[in-house]
């Protein structure tokens, strides 16, 4: 449907400079329209330009963790086919069952109120932190080239970083794009310094890659016990 965008946009761009010289040509007194004309003409050409070697989304990324507004942001740009991949731990019962107080089951739950069908959606479920989220997630397609993620400015940063360090090792192909769908979080004075340690932290641990950076969990580490002396009732 992009592409046919794109082309019908080409066709007609083409057409109105056409009907544009022969207007020029034939009447006297017509510059400003034609100019106006010509103008409406080369931005339709440039918008389809940017239709046609724009990529579609492959999949729509929700991490665990303030899941309430990520789910209402990725559901604001779902447009009913692109997959909604659900990122975190799922934990297992004591039969192999997904315990129904998780937060990807709680997602789970949310995404079929609002009539989003098993088909359409991907549990990762192994995940633990930001850098698990990510790699793992990627993980889950054989190819991938365009990645939206709902999710706050912080988080982001980390996701953006983790790009550049994959690129970097080869971990992660060339041509993989991101993007943010911003839940326009308000954050606490808390909450904005657990989002800067958690960057540069991240930042040192991947150092030598994400593999390497996979190696040193963050779940009860330096981070997380800042996080929770912050959060202490």
């Amino acid at each position: 449907m992009r592409k046919i965008i794109g082309f019908l946009g080409v066709l007609i761009s083409i057409l109105a400079f056409s009907f544009n010289r022969s207007l020029t040509g034939a009447v006297v007194g017509t510059s400003s329209v034609s100019n106006l004309s010509f103008v409406l003409t080369f931005a339709l050409l440039i918008a389809s330009f940017f239709v046609l070697t724009s990529k579609s989304l492959d999949a729509i990324m929700i991490p665990t963790g303030g899941h309430g507004e990520r789910i209402k942001r990725a559901l604001k740009d779902y447009d009913g086919k692109t997959p909604l991949l659900i990122a975190g731990m799922i934990n297992r019962g004591e039969y192999g069952t997904n315990l129904k107080n998780t937060e990807s089951s709680q997602i789970v739950k949310e995404l079929r109120k609002n009539g989003i069908g098993y088909d359409q959606m991907i549990l990762e479920g192994k995940s633990r932190d930001s850098l698990e989220n990510f790699y793992n997630s990627l993980r889950k397609f054989e190819k991938l080239k365009k990645l939206a993620i709902a999710t706050d400015d912080y988080q982001f940063e980390r996701f953006k970083m983790y790009l550049e360090r994959g690129k970097q090792t080869g971990e992660i192909p060339k041509d993989l794009e991101i993007e943010q769908l911003n839940t326009n979080k308000k954050y606490t004075l808390g909450e904005r310094v657990y989002g800067i340690l958690a960057y540069y932290k991240d930042l040192y641990r991947t150092r030598k890659g994400l593999k390497e950076g996979l190696k040193s969990s963050t779940t009860k580490g330096f981070i997380q016990k800042f996080k929770e002396f912050l959060w202490k009732p």
